[in-house]
């Protein structure tokens, strides 16, 4: 290959000391670059790199209390003369301070997406959808950098007050910009729908239909809340810590020509038996596991 140009940027992270908080300086240096090349057919290839740093405050349950981290990312991306989208990699580590600031790896994600983002306590990845798909997100645990969950479009998010329970709910696509759960090895599925907290999924429900085929609007409702949210605050069960009091409303999916999908939530889980379906949906389960609070 005939290489056209190459260009170095480099990027300098200096912080000096806040208000007098803190007793030295720290410094990180990060390199960003452009490449393109011609191949023996005359098409280019172009690959960039950027990088960037990041902070957050984030609960650990050693200290019983918030820490700083530093996030460093890295954002891959390749694109090619005549394909349709680009071929993307997110790279992220989590960095805390031990003997020095910012010497303590906590974790490294690296994840098949274009872009990605620090999102309440997750870090949310995206991968762009091509020639009419979905664009797909991931969510990671921002204290361990698991994976968390997978969605096409706007998830749900439950919480006890005066607690750390948290649950969310994602719906994916079978036509989301990579294939979730092997979707298109599974005849009639269009998307699956998760239920599950800061540590991962534990209950999942396989959508199928022959009518249908784009992600829902999801929404929370109660019998004080008909028309249905996207954050449940159950103020019923402040301070139960405890999945148990996770009860008392419904997942309502608004599919396209208004169809609608309503399912329980009974005992921290699915109760599928009391869902209410049109007759273009069918429901099943495939996964239901232990999970801890």
């Amino acid at each position: 290959m005939r290489t056209v140009g190459i260009i170095t940027l480099i990027l300098t992270f200096l912080l000096p000391p806040i208000f007098g908080q803190r007793p030295h300086q720290f410094s990180r240096t990060a390199t960003a670059s452009v490449y393109e090349d011609v191949s023996k057919d005359g098409s280019w290839v172009r690959k960039t790199v950027n990088r960037s740093f990041d902070f957050q405050y984030v609960y650990f349950d050693d200290k019983k209390g918030f820490e700083d981290v530093l996030l460093s990312q890295r954002f891959e991306g390749i694109q090619r003369e005549g394909q349709e989208g680009n071929e993307g990699l997110v790279e992220v580590t989590a960095w805390r301070s031990g003997k020095e600031k910012y010497d303590t790896r906590i974790w490294t994600i690296s994840d098949p997406s274009d872009d990605g983002h620090p999102w309440g306590n997750f870090y949310e990845t995206t991968k762009g959808g091509c020639c009419g798909d979905e664009d797909l997100h991931k969510f990671f645990n921002l204290r361990t950098g698991k994976h968390i969950a997978t969605f096409t479009t706007d998830p749900a998010l439950v919480e006890i007050p005066n607690t750390p329970i948290r649950r969310i709910l994602a719906y994916a696509s079978a036509h989301a910009a990579i294939d979730v759960d092997s979707l298109s090895k599974v005849k009639g599925a269009i998307g699956t729908l998760t239920f599950g907290s800061n540590d991962g999924p534990f209950d999942k429900v396989f959508f199928f239909s022959n009518q249908l085929a784009w992600s829902p609007h999801i929404l929370l409702i109660t019998d004080k809340d008909p028309k249905g949210v996207t954050h449940l605050q159950l103020w019923s069960s402040k301070g139960i810590n405890s999945s148990a009091a996770v009860k008392g409303f419904k997942v309502k999916l608004v599919f396209e020509d208004n169809l609608e999908a309503i399912i329980p939530i009974e005992n921290d889980r699915f109760a599928l038996q009391k869902a209410v379906v049109p007759d273009a949906i069918r429901l099943e389960r495939r996964v239901s596991v232990s999970k801890n609070d």
